[in-house]
């Protein structure tokens, strides 16, 4: 059985104890073995061929801002938590990798390790919205740079078209999850302004307030619904009735129905219910209808 490419990956212990979790899953699911990578207080060269030896490649993940004095700067404002033996000892790693011949990936942070590992220097602060635009776009021309995120992106978007015609598992859990988006949004359109779905404030704050309203009045309709459907699964099954759970997977609680969004509304609630117990459940039968 051929052994499978090792990774080395750099975690600091002053991480939270998840937060490497998803570099270690993606490098486990593209079929390598992560090796995890702690840093050292003052990491030399003869350090970093000993980390380095027997792998295969090495990731940069994200993370903290790399220390100006790095790059030879002095720190100015806006600075987030730096990880000095981090930094050094990822430094040291990518120039040996880059030594070794050991290829390196960089991700956010990890590109600008690399950067200031082979001489680089880093612009502190924030880039404001109009530099990263002239990094994209010159005139009506959009840069290289554009075009090479362009084909990454369509890159990305063909490995997943092929994955949802290739895999039916996710066709289906692709669908189920539209149909219950769909499903909340049936609810919402009703509630909305009693079947208006309209937005009546004409300023942000009103509206924020209007959206934030709808979306609470909607969670408990699901509440209520998923209540109430539980509690006439249980009476069927206190009358010998059989309930699958098949058929219970089916079941939605985003039913409106018989929610009354217009006309006169009475906030009094029945004594059982103050009680904490539940409104006694309709039988069908007896409804004229």
């Amino acid at each position: 059985m051929e052994a499978k490419p090792r990774i080395g990956i750099t975690c600091s212990p002053l991480r939270a104890g998840n937060y490497y979790d998803a570099y270690l899953h993606a490098i486990e699911s593209a079929g390598a073995e992560p090796v995890v990578m702690s840093p050292l207080p003052a990491p030399g060269a003869g350090d970093a061929r000993r980390m380095l030896d027997g792998i295969d490649g090495l990731l940069m993940p994200g993370g903290w801002d790399v220390a100006p004095e790095e790059y030879g700067e002095a720190r100015e404002g806006g600075l987030e938590e730096v990880d000095p033996a981090l930094d050094r000892t990822e430094i040291a790693l990518v120039r040996g990798a880059v030594a070794g011949g050991v290829p390196v990936f960089g991700i956010c942070r990890g590109q600008q390790v690399i950067n200031v590992a082979l001489g680089g220097s880093l612009l502190q602060g924030r880039v404001p919205a109009t530099g990263i635009m002239r990094t994209l776009q010159v005139g009506e021309n959009p840069t290289r740079l554009a075009q090479g995120i362009a084909e990454f992106g369509r890159i990305d978007k063909t490995l997943h078209s092929l994955r949802f015609i290739d895999d039916k598992d996710m066709r289906r859990g692709t669908l189920t999850q539209l149909n219950r988006g769909e499903g909340r949004h049936s609810v919402a359109r009703v509630v909305f302004s009693g079947k208006r779905g309209e937005l009546r404030q004409r300023y942000r704050e009103g509206q924020e307030d209007q959206l934030g309203a709808l979306g609470l009045v909607v969670n408990m309709i699901v509440l209520w619904n998923t209540i109430y459907m539980e509690a006439v699964l249980e009476q069927f099954r206190k009358e010998g009735y059989p309930v699958n759970e098949e058929d219970k997977a089916r079941l939605s609680p985003l039913i409106h129905e018989h929610i009354n969004t217009q006309g006169r509304h009475s906030f009094v609630m029945p004594e059982a219910v103050v009680k904490g117990e539940l409104r006694p459940l309709r039988n069908p039968a007896d409804d004229p209808d």
